[in-house]
């Protein structure tokens, strides 16, 4: 599973959640690839990632998006954003 996020995302909310499904999932392979949202959403459109998580109030276009109570810590919405 190829993950897209920006770096904010995948330091502070990503990063122990995946460590954990990895550790109970281990044959599982996850990617974290962290990069602006800007790439994000270009990366999810041409494929190069599975889904994406990032931090914003509106989706971008031709995006699925839903919103996901996450991030209160960051005082955000993060979406998972799938494409």
């Amino acid at each position: 599973m190829r993950i897209g996020t920006t770096r904010p995302v995948g330091i502070y909310i990503l990063s122990d959640p995946i460590s954990s499904i990895a550790k109970k999932f281990p044959d599982l392979k996850i990617s974290l690839l962290t990069q602006g949202r800007t790439v994000t959403y270009e990366r999810l459109q041409q494929g190069a990632v599975d889904l994406a998580v990032v931090l914003t109030e509106v989706c971008a276009k031709r995006i699925y998006c839903q919103a996901a109570e996450i991030c209160p810590r960051l005082g955000h919405r993060c979406r998972i954003i799938i494409a």
